[in-house]
């Protein structure tokens, strides 16, 4: 076996969700586009857990990179529950400057796919971007030609890609209010979400501000503590 190929397969065999973003970068600088539908099937496979090592980040050692975002982004069949849940993460890491650049990522989102409110929180998208969206959304409910096209360049695809797995979307969530600079709009956000009682939601909020300070490799395990809290019978 040459030293490519032997390469090629350890990268293969050490392909997982908190590495496939790394592996990612690998796999379009050296052209292994075998490597690449590895992390791709990873990312379809395994949508929640490589969402939630992303948020795994130290801010000052590691940047991402849009072009590799919109890879993921552009998976056609994806194991989350709603396009928001991309947005979300694709804000936090803006707004925790550790993204560099994120248009085609976020034009890869597809927004048709959300509700009308979901893209007026959108802060990422301009006014006219958000006109135009919810006119071709208003179009769909109606069975009528938009009267706006979509913004240029951004997906026209309005199925959801595969709604499934509650709970990952749930704990990707705690995680977001434990990692994100803008604390208080995303509880709002998670609140709107998710049907928490009012002792859940006050246990959830006691439990994350409390939190917010964890080591980002601690992360994990204190999410999965916070679902245990709000839901002691799992």
């Amino acid at each position: 076996m040459d030293i490519y190929s032997s390469t090629a397969n350890e990268l293969f065999r050490r392909c997982q969700p908190e590495n496939v973003d790394f592996l990612m970068k690998i796999a379009k600088s050296q052209n292994m586009p075998e490597l690449e539908k590895v992390c791709k099937k990873i990312f379809n496979l395994q949508t929640y857990a490589v969402l939630e090592s992303w948020l795994l980040f130290d801010d000052s050692d590691y940047d991402f990179e849009d072009e590799i975002v919109k890879e993921f982004f552009s998976v056609n069949h994806l194991h989350i529950v709603s396009e928001f849940d991309l947005y979300v993460i694709l804000e936090t890491l803006v707004e925790a400057k550790c993204l560099k650049g994120w248009v085609k990522s976020l034009k890869e989102i597809r927004f048709q796919a959300m509700d009308t409110r979901e893209v007026l929180d959108c802060k990422l998208l301009r006014d006219s971007q958000k006109c135009a969206i919810i006119a071709n959304i208003d179009a769909l409910i109606h069975r009528e030609d938009p009267k706006i096209p979509m913004p240029e360049g951004f997906s026209t695809t309005f199925r959801n890609r595969n709604p499934t797995n509650e709970r990952g979307r749930f704990m990707l969530w705690i995680m977001i209010l434990l990692k994100c600079p803008n604390y208080d709009k995303n509880l709002d956000r998670f609140n709107d979400i998710f049907c928490l009682t009012q002792c859940q939601r006050c246990r959830l909020k006691f439990s994350t501000q409390k939190a917010r300070t964890t080591c980002p490799k601690h992360l994990y395990e204190k999410a999965d503590e916070i679902y245990g809290k709000i839901y002691p019978h799992f």
